[in-house]
């Protein structure tokens, strides 16, 4: 069995990305994830009845039902970095 260049290549990206994900949720609590999919966003956000690709895992998981074949969908995430301050002074 012969591994092709372009698997292994898919591998080490994949797992550098993993890697790379686990570095920015450790701080979860400072960072806004403000995730919001393409075709929900040009449905006006109304998107949890009809959720039937990837975003279902965060607008309705039991869209995932209807999944009928694997699609692999990249769409952009936006990660702010977020300060809370609390008046402590009474």
């Amino acid at each position: 069995m012969r591994i092709s260049n372009g698997y292994l290549i898919f591998v080490l990206v994949f797992i550098i990305l993993l890697f790379q994900t686990d570095n920015i949720l450790a701080n979860a609590e400072n960072w806004d994830f403000q995730y919001r999919g393409v075709r929900a966003m040009g449905m006006g956000n109304a998107f949890g009845a009809v959720s039937d690709d990837g975003d279902a895992f965060y607008y309705n998981p039991s869209g995932l039902t209807s999944i009928r074949k694997f699609r692999l969908d990249l769409q952009p995430v936006r990660v702010i970095p977020t300060e809370v301050f609390y008046n402590e002074t009474k």
